[in-house]
């Protein structure tokens, strides 16, 4: 019923629709930067109250997917890419995303398209509570940080869209532990250290992927535009 808040998911999906074909199409530069020059024309989502998400009612036929999964099976877990990155990142979603394993307590995934069944499904992590233990969860179509983590990368490219892209990308990664829980005073310590900017889109990227958890489909088309995650 609020027609702004629909004005401001449909410029953000055209935000994001010129920025995956920006590498082959270059009129992308000048829509992206109509709609980041013109902010009261072209409103985005740029703030957690802001987010797309789909809200389920948490009653039966309605629950959350992930959510009605989990009720009658538990064989779900992390992939060991994912779990790997959080790790050496020191990146405080972890706890978040992930539950540890419940045979020793440690953070683990598992070998994605392996040929064998772990002999133990406990030593590895487990959906966290925000994303799988709610029958009333979301389902995310946009996320405020996606507009800064795209805000940061068309700087990047030169771009004028009123924002750099180191402030941009710290936007981005606070917007994003913010809309998952995070203490402002790790994000704070996330950005001087492991995810400190080094001024390349690969950071950006990595985190965006990070940052896109629960909606896969849009880490997937990240992944096939850039290629992270890599597999190194």
């Amino acid at each position: 019923g609020d027609m702004e808040q629909w004005q401001r998911f449909n410029n953000s999906l055209l935000l994001r629709g010129a920025m995956r074909i920006s590498g082959v199409y270059p009129e992308a530069k000048n829509i992206v930067e109509t709609i980041a020059g013109n902010p009261t024309k072209y409103p985005l989502i740029d703030s957690n109250d802001d987010n797309a998400y789909f809200w389920w009612t948490g009653s039966s036929p309605y629950f959350e997917p992930w959510y009605n999964n989990k009720r009658t099976r538990d064989d779900h877990g992390f992939f060991d890419t994912f779990i790997e990155h959080l790790l050496t990142m020191e990146d405080p979603r972890l706890p978040v995303i992930a539950y540890p394993a419940t045979t020793d307590g440690e953070y683990r995934g598992y070998v994605n398209g392996a040929k064998s069944t772990p002999s133990d499904l406990g030593l590895y992590s487990r959906v966290g509570k925000m994303f799988r233990d709610n029958p009333a969860g979301y389902t995310p179509f946009y996320k405020s940080c996606e507009t800064y983590y795209m805000l940061a990368e068309a700087a990047m490219n030169g771009w004028n869209v009123g924002i750099s892209a180191q402030d941009a990308y710290e936007k981005a990664v606070r917007l994003s532990m913010e809309d998952m829980g995070v203490e402002e005073a790790d994000a704070d310590a996330y950005l001087a250290g492991k995810g400190k900017w080094d001024n390349t889109k690969e950071r950006i990227w990595w985190d965006q992927w990070v940052a896109l958890f629960k909606e896969n489909w849009e880490a997937w088309h990240l992944f096939r535009r850039t290629g992270i995650p890599t597999s190194d």
